[in-house]
């Protein structure tokens, strides 16, 4: 099958479903990551950078060539990921010119501005993919939690997730082991929840065989 992974930023794909993009490389299907923004930003108060576009997707390059996809990236600024013409229509030619059989994307209930309009995008573009799944790339909560109803078992696939995470060094620069914790954390109740060591979780949009 050929598997998209969608994500605003780089390092968000990685840190939903990493390890399920792992599994599934590992069973012979062919990745794509698209990443909607160039990722840089500066801090709130002091406008002084935090990470550059350069840097990040650098790191985002180490990542996708560990997990053998190809990364497809967007041209958006960071925070400016619009549910609009332009990103649907990216999306869905993406989608098309891949003949994607698989959609892994944000959830729709996350308030990111960034993460929420891609959410959108994407389930516009997949209409007609046969199955989408949702993940969270934070801890944060909308309206809403985040609560998944289909899980993998990624429990063999868990070091190289902590490795890939790894390849973005800037944010560990920048927020040190908040990260890992939040994957571990999460992944080991999920895990706990479905008899195994560690999984990810997902919101299931569509499943169809």
């Amino acid at each position: 099958m050929n598997i998209l992974a969608m994500g605003a930023h780089f390092d968000d794909v990685e840190l939903g479903c990493g390890a399920s993009l792992k599994k599934l490389r590992d069973e012979g299907h062919t990745l794509y990551i698209f990443v909607g923004t160039s990722s840089g930003f500066v801090s709130a108060s002091s406008f002084q950078p935090l990470r550059s576009g350069e840097q990040a997707r650098a790191e985002g390059q180490l990542a996708a060539d560990a997990l053998g996809a190809e990364l497809i990236c967007g041209d958006f600024s960071t925070f400016d990921l619009d549910y609009a013409h332009k990103l649907n229509t990216q999306v869905t030619q993406i989608i098309e010119q891949h003949h994607i059989d698989w959609v892994f994307t944000h959830w729709t209930g996350d308030p990111h501005h960034d993460h929420w309009g891609l959410s959108h995008a994407t389930l516009h573009g997949a209409k007609h993919v046969k199955r989408v799944l949702a993940y969270a790339s934070s801890w944060y909560e909308g309206e809403s939690g985040f609560t998944p109803d289909f899980f993998i078992d990624v429990t063999d696939q868990w070091e190289f997730k902590m490795k890939l995470l790894r390849s973005y060094k800037s944010e560990f620069e920048r927020v040190g082991e908040k990260w890992v914790c939040f994957c571990a954390s999460s992944s080991a109740l999920y895990g706990l929840k479905n008899d195994c060591r560690y999984a990810e979780g997902f919101r299931c949009i569509r499943w169809l065989y």
